[in-house]
């Protein structure tokens, strides 16, 4: 983290992590509503890629997910680096989630 406030004063950690927690409620809620484009700017194509082959499986067996994000208890910073200029964060968060996922009859 230091080496990262180094190159840019601006950096505030704690501002981080609110835009972090944010953007961890997009991601779910996008990926829960099948909406790429909600979440698609937040994740590496890696993620995107699993998200769309699940959804996709998803639709097909007509499941519809009813899930809530209820609170996220945690954000911590597990880990940073600097990587050719470019700051890398990895977030830890411990979420209470409601998860609830129905056939095409509501069951």
């Amino acid at each position: 983290i230091r080496a990262i406030m180094a190159v840019d004063r601006s950096f505030n950690p704690a501002e981080f992590l609110d835009g972090a927690k944010h953007a961890y409620r997009l991601i779910l809620e996008g990926y829960w509503a099948g909406r790429e484009d909600d979440y698609r700017p937040y994740v590496s194509e890696d993620v995107r890629a699993a998200f769309a082959e699940s959804i996709e499986e998803r639709q097909t067996e007509g499941h519809v997910l009813d899930n809530r994000l209820v609170g996220i208890e945690r954000a911590v910073i597990a880990a940073a680096k600097l990587n050719e200029g470019v700051a890398e964060i990895t977030v830890r968060f411990d979420a209470d989630i409601a998860a609830v996922t129905r056939d095409g009859e509501g069951r």
